[in-house]
Order: C-alpha cells, then sequence, then structure tokens
C-alpha cells in the first residue's frame, strides 16, 4: 500500500510539472477581421497572409526610412551601370529544420516571387537570379536598382524559403512551410485559425517573447471587440467606427492607428467619352468635397483626405499642391460655361463593396448642384471588374487601390489598365524612374511626374484610409510597419 501511495504522489508530482510548465509557455492571441487561408508566400498575398508570413520566413534586407537594412543579405552591390545585381548572403542562417540557408535556396526563392509578381517581371524581363557559394545575381538589359526596393517592401513577400519547400504537389499548393523567421508552422485550419510556435533554431530566439501566435479568423466585429475586452484576444483588427469611443475609455485596451494602406481614387476614362476632356475631370474634381467621400465610406474615423497618390508613411514619394483637390463651385461653373458643359450625362461604375456605392451618391449629388445629369451603376465585385474593361460604358469609375512599393507601380498609371492613361511624357517619366539610381533621385523624378498628373487630373485621389487596430494594455512591442508584427511583442501580464 505505502508503495502503491508513493508512486501516485510520484504521479502526481509529475503531472503537475507538466502542467506547470504549459501553464508558463506563453501565448499572443491575434483576432482578424480577415479570413485565414492556405500558405503561399508568393502567391497568396491578402493582408492577414502576409502578416503570418513575416513570422515564419524572412527577406533579404528591409527599407527602414530611406536606408536598406540586412537581414539574410550581407551586402548588396550593383555594376555594368546598374544592369547587374549581386547579394552576398550572410553565414550561419538555418532554416527552422535546423539545415543551413544557401545562396540556392535564395536565387530559387527570389525566381519564384518573381514569377508570380508582375512588378518584378516588368524589372527582370527575362533575366533570373543565378547563385554561386556565397551569393545570388542577375543581369538585365535594363537597370534593377528599383528591383532592390521592391524586394524590401513588406507588400510585395520577396521572402526566402527552403528550396525544397516551395515544390508545389499536383494541387499546386505547398507541402511543407520552411523559413528562418523566429516562428514555424504548427497548425493550419482555413478560414478558422493558424497557430505558429517559436522556432527553437532561430538565431536570435531568446529575444522572442512568447512561445506561440495564435491567428484567429473573427469576421463578427461584436465578437473581436467582447473578445479584447474580456482578455481572451491580445490584438485584434478593424475596430469599426462605432466601438472606438468606447474603447478609447477602456484601461485595459489601446487603439492603435495603423499605417495607411489604401486610397480611394476616381479614375475617369481618358479613351472614349466626356471625360477624356482635361477641363471636364478638372470641373468634376473641383465639385467634390473629398472629405464628404471618405466619410461616407469609413465613417467618422481611420482616414485622411488628401491628395498624394503614395502613403503617409512613403514620406519620399509624398508631396502636396493639387491645384485641383480643394472644391470650388466657382471655377468649376467657369469651366463648365467655357466648355459648354451643362447638362452633361456623366456614367458613374462602382462595386456595391465597402461602401464605395454610398461615395457614388455623394458625388452624384455634387455633380448635380451645377446641372449636370449622373447616372450610377452599383453591380458586385466580379461584375465591376469585368464592367470596367468596357471603354463604352462609364466615364469614371471609383475604386480602392492598395499601397504599392513604388510610385510607378500604381495600377492606374497603366496604359493597358481600366481608364486607359497614355501620356508619352508621363511614359518618359516612368522610363526614368525605372532607370534611377537611387531613392533621391527616383523621389525627384516622381515630385515632376506628380505635379503633371495632378495638372491633368487624369484621376482624382480623394484621400487615404488606415486600419484602426487594438490591442490590450498589458501588451507592449507590437510593430505596425507594412503590416502588423508580433515577435517583438511582450506582456507583463
Amino acid at each position: 500500500m505505502r508503495k502503491i501511495a508513493v508512486l501516485l504522489f510520484a504521479m502526481l508530482f509529475l503531472f503537475s510539472s507538466c502542467a506547470s510548465d504549459k501553464e508558463e509557455e506563453k501565448t499572443f492571441t491575434a483576432a482578424y477581421a480577415e479570413s485565414v487561408s492556405y500558405i503561399d508566400p508568393h502567391k497568396n498575398s491578402s493582408r492577414m497572409m502576409r502578416d503570418i508570413y513575416m513570422h515564419i520566413y524572412e527577406t533579404l534586407f528591409s527599407l527602414e526610412g530611406e536606408n536598406l537594412e540586412m537581414n539574410i543579405a550581407e551586402s548588396i552591390s550593383f555594376s555594368d551601370g546598374g544592369k547587374r545585381l549581386e547579394i552576398a548572403i550572410k553565414d550561419g542562417i538555418l532554416f527552422s529544420d535546423g539545415t543551413p540557408l544557401e545562396p540556392s535556396d535564395v536565387a530559387f526563392s527570389l525566381n519564384r516571387w518573381a514569377e508570380n509578381n508582375a512588378n518584378a517581371l516588368s524589372l527582370l524581363g527575362d533575366s533570373r537570379f543565378s547563385y554561386d557559394e556565397s551569393s545570388v545575381f542577375v543581369a538585365s538589359a535594363e537597370p534593377l536598382y528599383n528591383i532592390v526596393y521592391l524586394m524590401s517592401s513588406g507588400t510585395s513577400l520577396a521572402v526566402i524559403s527552403k528550396e525544397e519547400a516551395l515544390l508545389e504537389n499536383k494541387y499546386l499548393l505547398l507541402d511543407e512551410i520552411t523559413g528562418s523567421g523566429p516562428y514555424v508552422l504548427s497548425s493550419l485550419e482555413p478560414g478558422i485559425s493558424c497557430t505558429l510556435e517559436k522556432n527553437e533554431n532561430y538565431r536570435s530566439k531568446d529575444d522572442v517573447f512568447f512561445d506561440r501566435i495564435e491567428f484567429l479568423s473573427v469576421s463578427d466585429s461584436n465578437m473581436r471587440r467582447s473578445g479584447l475586452e474580456r482578455g481572451e484576444y491580445d490584438f485584434i483588427t478593424e475596430v469599426m467606427s462605432e466601438d472606438i469611443s468606447s474603447l478609447e475609455e477602456s484601461e485595459d485596451v489601446v487603439l492603435l492607428q495603423g499605417e495607411e494602406s489604401e486610397s480611394i481614387v476616381l479614375v475617369y476614362n481618358k479613351k472614349k467619352g466626356i471625360a477624356a476632356e482635361k477641363p471636364f475631370r478638372q470641373m468634376v474634381s473641383l465639385l467634390i468635397d473629398k472629405s464628404h467621400v471618405m466619410n461616407a465610406i469609413y465613417g467618422k474615423y481611420g482616414w485622411r483626405a488628401d491628395s498624394a497618390y503614395m502613403e503617409k508613411q512613403q514620406t519620399s514619394f509624398v508631396f502636396s499642391g493639387d491645384p485641383y483637390y480643394e472644391k470650388n463651385i466657382e471655377k468649376a461653373i467657369e469651366i463648365r460655361d467655357e466648355y459648354g458643359y451643362e447638362n452633361e450625362k456623366v456614367r458613374i461604375l462602382v462595386s456595391n463593396l465597402s461602401n464605395l456605392d454610398k461615395a457614388a451618391l455623394v458625388i452624384k449629388q455634387s455633380l448635380e448642384e451645377i446641372g449636370l445629369s449622373v447616372e450610377i451603376e452599383v453591380l458586385d465585385w466580379t461584375g465591376f471588374l469585368s464592367r470596367r474593361n468596357d471603354e463604352g460604358s462609364f466615364d469614371l469609375f471609383i475604386s480602392a487601390f492598395s499601397t504599392v512599393a513604388l510610385p510607378q507601380m500604381k495600377q492606374y498609371l497603366n496604359p493597358s489598365y481600366a481608364g486607359w492613361l497614355e501620356d508619352e511624357y508621363l511614359a518618359s517619366l516612368v522610363e526614368e524612374m525605372n532607370r534611377a539610381g537611387d531613392l533621391a533621385s527616383l523621389s525627384q523624378i516622381w515630385e515632376k511626374a506628380q505635379r503633371y498628373l495632378w495638372e491633368n487630373c487624369y484621376v482624382t485621389v480623394c484621400g487615404h484610409y488606415s486600419t484602426i487596430n487594438a490591442q490590450r494594455s498589458s501588451i507592449d512591442g507590437v510593430i505596425i510597419s507594412e503590416g502588423n508584427r508580433f515577435y517583438s511583442a511582450s506582456s507583463d501580464s
């Protein structure tokens, strides 16, 4: 009997020790409005998945202000007038499975990234990365300076994976997820959750506070808010406008203004119809109060009315001075009378997503103030995408455009994109930007292009949107930069 008692005591001690160890593991829980999907860093680039990737994988370098900070890369160098790029790779970096990261992995990852990134393909052409024992390199017919900035952008996802882990199965999905970042994939339930565990082979693992990160898909905003207030979640995305005032009063919650992630743009049809005329576009822009448009879409919070094409945090590319941005009915009437636009019919195309149709109503009311006739066509997203490619179906459309790494990558500047911006002088400026040898030179050329675009009113940028997130007040160290990064987070609770 005594032996049994001793054995039971030992087992209880063992179980309690295990339970104690388990309780000591620290978990960070983030609830997202978006849905967890399949993992493929070069093909599936939703905002939530990008956040997950940046915990599993690393990039060669990142852009800090106007300077490149080396991550996997040791150094970069250009030769042959910028047409040859060589990137030296750091020694001693391990993948999560313990195998060394080799230049062959880097070259394979970058080539796969380029094959799935239209902007990278436009810069590389038919060129692809090769490697030797310590570096990767590529040579092109055109200067490659800009591809470095593209590769450093968190929105471009030029992440490095083990080569074997990027081989697709017959379903074109990845069977293996292997990176060199601070976390490894533990489990994935599409539409529900993704769990990451600390990478024991990460070179700076001692700096990682949380043992586990749980990314949850919680589409209901009330559930996200209440879960945060109860302490069930440490972090939530996309706080609704109506919840902001109550959360501001809570001592347990801190609101976080995210970086600007998209802009609301009126794209004029420059190919066919009345909007092909510059004075008409200028008149329309002068009639619209852009803050009313932004408020109709987003409510009181999370937006900034501004005419710059690039987002606020992209300081090298943000300028002011659009002469047609501020509402000016008197000047608009002068243009109307001079060019005979009285009773002109204007066709607006818009999708029914994200309150964009409400913005169309604001614009309609503004144009009707001086006697213009306005017709709005509201379609679902699929119908909208199809309809906007019909040059005879609209005079302007309203859409949101995501942040891009470089200004010349804005979709609406592409002559083949709906709206059809065909301008030889602008095309020459874009070519100059593609050849720019550094960020300062690129910025100067873009300022010239920005002012030219404003004068011609090829599009009207109404403003920019940034998501408002929230976290528990006990959490510190979350990085909000081209996404949400939790690997540097800690907790005092």
